[in-house]
This record gives C-alpha cells, structure tokens and sequence, in this order.
C-alpha cells in the first residue's frame, strides 16, 4: 500500500467514506480507525493520529479542506504585478501602487507570503471576515503589528491605529511604511502583553520580521523589553473603546487574551487570532472567548507535517 497522505485523506470525504457530520461526531472515532487501514498509523500513535487529524478538520467550514495558503498565495502571485527593489536598508515589494518595507536581508518569497495573507480576502490568515471587520473612525488595536502592513491599510480606511509591536526593527518599518503612505503615525507601544508587569529578553530576527521572539537569557543581540498585561495598559492608556483587535504573536496570543480579560468583557471588541502555533490553542481560546460571551469561528488548515493539521485562525464577536 502506498504511504498515506492528507490528499488520500481529502478524497475519502469527497468520495464520502467520511462526511463532516462523521467528523464532528466523537462517536465515531473507534470506526474511523476501523476504515483508516492500520499501515496508516505505522510509527504513529492511533489516537494522538486521530486526534490531530480529525479536530482541526471539525472546527472548520469544509471549504478551508482545500483552500490553502499555498494555493491562495499562488493565485496572488499569478493575478498581481508584484516588483521588487532592494538597498542597503529595506527590500521594497511593490503591489498595488502601494510598496511594503522589509529589511534587507529579509527572503523574498516570505515577504510576498506575507503581502499575500494581508490583500487576500480568501486567505487562510486574512483577518477580516464579515462577522469581525472594522470601518471608517473605528478603533483598532493591532498586537504584533510585524512590519505594519495590516495597521497601513486599515489608516487608509480611515480607522485609528493603535499598534503593539515589541521589535525595535519592526517599528522602524511601520514608520517608514507610514511616512511612505502619507498616513498620520499611528499610535506606538514597543511593549510586549504577557500576563504579569516584568521585563523580558527580545531578539530580532533579520531575516523573517514575523519570527521575532521573547528568547529565554539575554544574549548579544537581544534587548530588553517590557511586559504588562493587556488590562493594565487600557487603564492606563484610559482608551474609551475598541472596535477590532487583531492578535498575531508568535504562540503568546492565549496569554494575551487572558491578559486583557476586564477589556474585552467591558468594549466588548471583534477580535482576529491566530491559532495555529500551538496545538492547543484552539480550544483553549474559543472556550475562553465563549466564556465571556463572544460568539465564535475557525477558519483554515494548516499542514505541519506529520500527519498534524492545525487551525489557523478564531474570529470572534458580541451578537
């Protein structure tokens, strides 16, 4: 038998071996390792396999099975006159009229992905859908802003900025970016949200601006910046509402949900976040958000290998 794959996966429910009610179903899991042939699960535990498979699956509407980033970002590629310029400071992407600011160094094909994500509305990691958007005069908190795109554009669209964005590298980028768009500078915090008021170690990672991180020990690169939690900074910066928070940080979004508790019961924001660096984040957000009255929903798979899927992002809102 030829090694399994996810595609092999995908024509069993287009072929209707396995349906989504039959995914959502826990019930059903004893049979599906009974239809699954065992040369699948060699090397691989049959219910941590299962698991991993089935659960990302049953969040999402059927149609995120198929629309991947990959596949999206390669009709962005393919529709769009994307060019190019680089110096000594910045690799410049130009799509749209509009250039985007990348360090030098940088990879280009992680800075076209990234583009892709911000200006495709099918995408997997877009943020806007229609039950979490924002509008003209609506505030937007934007957490892990990376290289400001996603804060750009909502300037443009007549929102107020405000952005929390620990890198130092970063937000010499989203200045740029907005001096670049004749945008008034949004609102800045070089701050990390974490769950306690402390200072932590932050390194930047040149190449991959996304990637930048809290690093365990200080080490010739890294810098200090400080933590507080979501809620401590509301009182203190006294921000009469929020409309929309989109949060993209590296694996610490849950702590920063949590953070910001008395926030989100009391603005009551829409709110985009990412799910996929750590397996257990789905559940864990979606219950706490319902918890405090959000409705919520999933959107995209993400393929890590290893039989592991994961659910990119949770998009939640007040009704």
């Amino acid at each position: 038998m030829a090694p399994f794959s996810l595609g092999h996966y995908f024509q069993m429910v287009s072929q209707k071996v396995v349906s989504r009610p039959f995914l959502s179903s826990a019930s059903n899991i004893n049979l599906l390792m009974v239809v699954l042939p065992n040369k699948i699960f060699r090397r691989h535990n049959k219910m941590k396999l299962i698991s991993e498979l089935i659960q990302p699956l049953a969040r999402v509407n059927p149609y995120w099975w198929f629309q991947t980033s990959q596949r999206v970002e390669s009709k962005f590629l393919q529709e769009n006159v994307i060019e190019e310029e680089l110096n000594s400071e910045f690799r410049i992407i130009k799509v749209g009229g509009h250039k985007y600011f990348f360090p030098a160094i940088s990879n280009s094909t992680t800075c076209r992905m990234i583009i892709s994500e911000l200006l495709s509305p099918d995408h997997p990691h877009q943020y806007i859908t229609s039950e979490t958007s924002y509008g003209e005069n609506d505030i937007v908190l934007d957490i892990g802003s990376c290289e400001g795109a996603f804060a750009a554009v909502a300037a443009t669209k007549g929102a107020k900025v405000i952005v929390i964005e620990p890198s130092r590298a970063n937000c010499a980028l989203i200045r740029k970016l907005f001096n670049e768009w004749q945008l008034d500078q949004p609102e800045i915090h070089e701050i990390l949200i974490g769950p306690d008021s402390a200072t932590m170690q932050f390194w930047d990672d040149p190449v991959n601006p996304g990637a930048s991180r809290i690093v365990p020990e200080q080490f010739e690169s890294s810098y200090p910046v400080a933590m507080l939690p979501l809620d401590e900074l509301w009182k203190r910066e006294k921000w009469p509402r929020l409309d929309f928070i989109k949060i993209d940080a590296e694996g610490y979004d849950m702590e920063i949900l949590k953070s910001g508790k008395q926030l989100l019961k009391s603005l009551k924001p829409k709110i985009a976040v990412t799910t996929y660096h750590n397996a257990d984040h789905p559940k864990q957000v979606k219950e706490f958000l319902e918890s405090i009255g959000y409705k919520t929903k999933f959107k995209g798979i993400l393929n890590t290998g290893n039989f592991s899927l994961r659910t990119v992002m949770l998009h939640a809102w007040h009704a």
